[in-house]
């Protein structure tokens, strides 16, 4: 029985050195990585053929292998449901892909681009309503990789 309270003390004792060496409070705390680091690229957004229901969008990206999204959204639900983010809108955009069913692959899938692309909007959008284009670098998991730009018009 000595032996085995010998045996338990000494046990004890390397555990409590190695939790002093190893809870070495002056190391300073390991960061982690940035989950999205930003990208450096601009956005030509063009607005044309505008009637009253419906619109051309062509996006042209400053680096063609970028991946990006980009849509219209009104203008009074960009800045009241998104507080005039981009970056934010484009999120948002991806979790109500996924909130409908899709996964966050198929949405990149189906709604991203890379290189100059465009999308006519025809005969959804409101008679004289003010509208935001938009486009944003985007990461695979449908997250704003930067802030994006934007271009404001009118049907």
């Amino acid at each position: 029985m000595k032996t085995f309270r010998t045996l338990f003390a000494f046990m004890m004792l390397a555990v409590a050195s190695f939790m002093m060496v190893a809870c070495d409070k002056d190391e300073p705390p390991v960061s982690p990585p940035e989950p999205n680091p930003e990208v450096d690229v601009t956005f030509e957004i063009e607005v044309t053929n505008i009637t009253s229901n419906s619109s051309l969008i062509t996006v042209t990206p400053s680096k063609d292998d970028v991946l990006y999204y980009f849509d219209n959204i009104a203008k009074d639900e960009f800045v009241n449901d998104y507080g005039s983010s981009v970056a934010a809108t484009a999120e948002g955009a991806f979790e109500q892909m996924v909130a409908m069913g899709m996964t966050i692959e198929e949405a990149i899938e189906t709604y991203a681009s890379r290189g100059v692309d465009s999308w006519h909007y025809d005969g959804g959008l409101s008679p004289e309503e003010d509208y935001v284009a938009y486009a944003v670098p985007i990461s695979s998991e449908g997250k704003a990789l930067a802030e994006g730009q934007m271009q404001e018009y009118r049907t």
